[in-house]
Formats: C-alpha cells, sequence, structure tokens
C-alpha cells in the first residue's frame, strides 16, 4: 500500500559515483565533508552501506554549480601608451669600490 509519494529508487555508491562522473573515493569525500546527503541502508556501526537517491544527487550538482566571475575589486593592468626611456648605467660593485678607493689620497 502507497501513500501516493512518489520515491526513486536507492542508488548504490559505485552507481552515484558514475552518475556524478567521479570516482568512489570522492563520492566518500564528499559524504565525509557533509555535502552529500545518503541512506545507510546496513546495520553496522562501523561500515556505512550508502545508497543515493537521484533527487540528493541532483540537489548536490545544484548546490555545486559555480559560475566563473571575474572579481570586481582586482585592478586590471593597463598597458601604457608612451614609451619611456631609462638614462642610467649599470656599474658593478668592484667598479664603484674602485672609484671610491682611488679618489682618496694616500698619506
Amino acid at each position: 500500500m502507497s501513500c501516493g509519494v512518489a520515491t526513486s529508487p536507492l542508488m548504490p555508491l559505485a552507481n552515484a559515483a558514475s552518475w556524478l562522473g567521479v570516482s568512489i573515493k570522492t563520492v566518500k569525500g564528499y559524504v565525509d565533508d557533509g555535502d552529500l546527503r545518503y541512506i545507510n541502508v546496513g546495520r553496522g556501526k562501523k561500515n556505512r552501506r550508502m545508497m543515493f537517491t537521484e533527487g540528493d544527487l541532483q540537489e548536490f550538482v545544484e548546490r555545486r554549480a559555480q559560475r566563473e566571475t571575474p572579481c570586481q575589486f582586482i585592478v586590471r593592468k593597463v598597458h601604457r601608451s608612451t614609451t619611456s626611456i631609462s638614462n642610467s648605467k649599470v656599474i658593478g660593485f668592484t667598479a664603484l669600490r674602485r672609484q671610491r678607493t682611488d679618489a682618496k689620497p694616500k698619506a
């Protein structure tokens, strides 16, 4: 006798992983993180026998759906329209020291 509630059949772990397109280990990670609901049909305390409904999997997918939007507060680099010319020379450390010692009069 049915109560009039439409229920979807329960899906084992391997089928749920296939449905999501991920590995069984990944699905277990989602369950452990509390991101994915499951039904424990086993009686053991240590090993869970997880089953999933298609509705729970669909809800998980909708929650995890993301749209990539660029951050509004990041300033994009603007390329400068003018060129700059630097008028500097590269002088080695030893050349600078030699200039200082040569400039000092010897006693």
